[in-house]
């Protein structure tokens, strides 16, 4: 006797058709993510450039905030599970590096809150700075990549 495949072909057909709508939910919730960022930038801008605009555009920009936060979410809650995490540590190179810019991108915030003229030759350095030590600590951390980890201790029974 044949075994009816038809149901198991139903739910594979069901699967695929859902998958395909989460992928598709998903793709329109990372653009409507970027495009809300965008038109709160935009709202923020011109309420700080125009400061007769700035209450009007205050309960915009907080349903601006609201919706980025609420299809973000949506994002992260149908992106496909089935990636497993990388248990791995990340590498010298990158963890140098990150370490790097960010404290470059760090002084550089610091130093455009309040821009004056000698903060901008001030800001020039920073970034052109920041950008030459991370090129080094990426050159020294691939040279020596097998020196640099975590600290072994052997115990020696005293």
């Amino acid at each position: 006797m044949l075994i009816d495949e038809r149901p198991n072909a139903l739910r594979f057909a069901y699967m695929t058709k859902t998958r395909r709508l989460t992928w598709a939910i998903d793709k329109i919730c990372k653009t409507a993510t970027l495009m809300l960022a965008g038109a709160y930038l935009l709202a923020a801008y011109l309420a700080y450039a125009d400061p007769q605009l700035d209450r009007a555009l205050q309960d915009i920009m907080s349903g601006l905030m609201f919706a980025f936060w609420a299809t973000c979410l949506l994002s992260s809650y149908l992106r496909p599970k089935t990636d497993t995490p990388r248990l791995d540590e990340p590498s010298p190179r990158w963890s140098g590096v990150a370490v790097v810019v960010a404290t470059g991108f760090a002084g550089a915030v610091s130093i455009a809150i309040t821009p004056t003229s000698i903060s901008y030759g001030a800001l020039s350095a920073i970034v052109v700075g920041t950008l030459v030590i991370a090129a080094l600590v990426w050159r020294f951390a691939t040279i020596h990549a097998a020196e640099i980890g975590e600290a072994r201790f052997v115990n020696t029974g005293s």
